[in-house]
C-alpha cells in the first residue's frame, strides 16, 4: 500500500513539474530575447563610446 501511494505522489510532482516547465517556458524565451537586446545595447553604448574618444 504504500509503495502504490509513493509512486502516485511521484507521478502527481512529475506532472506538477512539466506543468510548470511549461509555463515558464515563454518567460524564459522573453528573457532571452531581452538579454540579447541588452547585449547589442551594451555593445552599442561601447562603440559610441569609442568613436567619442577617437
Amino acid at each position: 500500500m504504500q509503495n502504490a501511494v509513493c509512486v502516485q505522489m511521484v507521478a502527481a510532482f512529475a506532472a506538477a513539474v512539466d506543468a510548470c516547465s511549461h509555463a515558464l517556458e515563454p518567460m524564459l524565451v522573453q528573457t532571452e530575447k531581452m538579454q540579447a537586446h541588452l547585449r547589442r545595447c551594451v555593445q552599442d553604448l561601447q562603440d559610441l563610446g569609442m568613436s567619442l574618444r577617437g
